[in-house]
């Protein structure tokens, strides 16, 4: 899954959003930090890795239009579980689909991870 054509920052962001250690809010607030638990993006939903990358409107529709793009089917991952599988599996082997997928989905979560910043 890391070894793409996209950027090394772009890489090190999936990698630490694919092992669910990205720093979001529901994070933070485990460790007694003094963040806001509502999503930047949308106020309406607290920030999850969960909802950040896979429930929320924005990000589905993001997501849903790249792979589009490339000709591959959407991600239907409804929980974080089915979502990493589904990745995983769209993104095995060497064939030109495969890796268009990794570096599309890369890109995809570095993107959204920076629009969150």
């Amino acid at each position: 899954m890391f070894s793409n054509a996209a950027r090394p920052k772009a890489g090190f962001t999936e990698w630490v959003h694919l092992y669910g250690r990205l720093l979001t809010s529901d994070r933070l607030i485990k460790w007694e930090i003094d963040v806001d638990a509502k999503y930047a993006l949308s106020l309406e939903h607290d920030e999850t890795k969960e909802h950040l990358f896979v429930q929320c409107t924005y990000a589905r529709l993001v997501i849903t239009r790249l792979l589009q793009w490339i000709q591959q089917q959407c991600l239907a991952g409804i929980n974080w579980e089915q979502h990493v599988t589904e990745v995983v599996v769209q993104a095995k082997g060497k064939t030109q689909q495969a890796q268009a997928f990794k570096m599309i989905y890369t890109k995809f979560v570095h993107g959204i991870w920076k629009e969150r910043n």
